[in-house]
């Protein structure tokens, strides 16, 4: 009844369309959930017949709102934050405009707008998401109700988030001396950040490609690099990382002048989404 009773005054003063199409989560069934991982923390509210919404902040980054519809075409989307009737004083407060875009679409809106709306849904104040589906007018209202319950976990999340952005940590490089697989002391060190953030996030990969300089024979060469992947490997699950997202790509030896020998015997570990 909320959502129906503010589409109505919002739609008053607008152009009529054909139909009008109203979503939101009843008042018995709003929720919001909080939580996540050291590499990124989500705050998700399920809207009934329509799709989901989704707050989203991860390690390094800011702050983000995602707007996911179940189905949609690409449509420009304005954003709002929108008063309950027991507020009468105040007014609608335009926050955004964003696109739906993508298969599936999705909308996103990030920085200032997406803390204003947070800031509003913490002080009880409804979220409004707008948009035209070819004669359609679609109106998703983001309910406040128990929106508190879901924020503190999701902040609780975010005071655990790693101090690193995925762009920070996602290659390292580890050299090798000549004939030698045993990574140098400070390789532990120089993977540890890209180690936690694997840990952290299940949805990612590790790739580690090693090989050798052109010295000597080639299947011999192979066959140090595939052991210098190995001895990567083994550090990287001894600072937590699951050996089963390990992906190893031994290289064999790599063509180059003497003066670069050093740098080809090497291992590089990448992240992967």
């Amino acid at each position: 009844m909320r959502a129906i009773l503010l589409a109505v005054l919002i739609l008053a003063a607008a152009p009529a369309r054909a139909l009008q199409s109203v979503y939101e989560a009843p008042l018995d069934e709003a929720v919001w959930r909080g939580g996540g991982t050291p590499a990124r923390c989500e705050l998700v509210h399920q809207v009934p017949g329509w799709g989901r919404v989704r707050f989203v902040h991860e390690a390094g980054g800011g702050l983000r709102l995602r707007l996911e519809p179940a189905a949609a075409a690409p449509v420009r989307v304005a954003l709002a934050a929108v008063p309950p009737e027991w507020r009468p004083g105040m007014m609608i407060e335009d926050l955004a405009e964003t696109a739906l875009a993508g298969r599936p679409a999705a909308a996103e809106v990030a920085g200032e707008a997406a803390g204003r709306l947070l800031a509003r849904l913490e002080a009880g104040i409804y979220g409004l998401a707008s948009y035209a589906r070819g004669g359609d007018e679609v109106m998703v209202f983001l309910s406040a109700v128990r929106f508190a319950d879901g924020l503190e976990a999701f902040r609780a999340c975010e005071a655990r988030l790693l101090p690193w952005s995925f762009a920070e940590v996602a290659r390292r490089e580890v050299r090798f001396d000549s004939g030698s697989a045993a990574p140098p002391p400070a390789a532990r060190a120089a993977l540890a950040p890209l180690a936690r953030w694997a840990a952290a996030d299940p949805e990612v990969r590790v790739r580690v490609e090693a090989s050798a300089d052109p010295r000597g024979d080639a299947r011999a060469n192979l066959a140090l690099s595939r052991r210098r992947a190995e001895a990567v490997r083994t550090l990287l699950v001894a600072l937590g990382v699951p050996a089963a997202r390990i992906e190893l790509v031994p290289r064999g030896e790599v063509a180059a002048p003497r003066p670069r020998w050093a740098a080809v015997r090497r291992a590089e570990v990448r992240l992967l989404r």
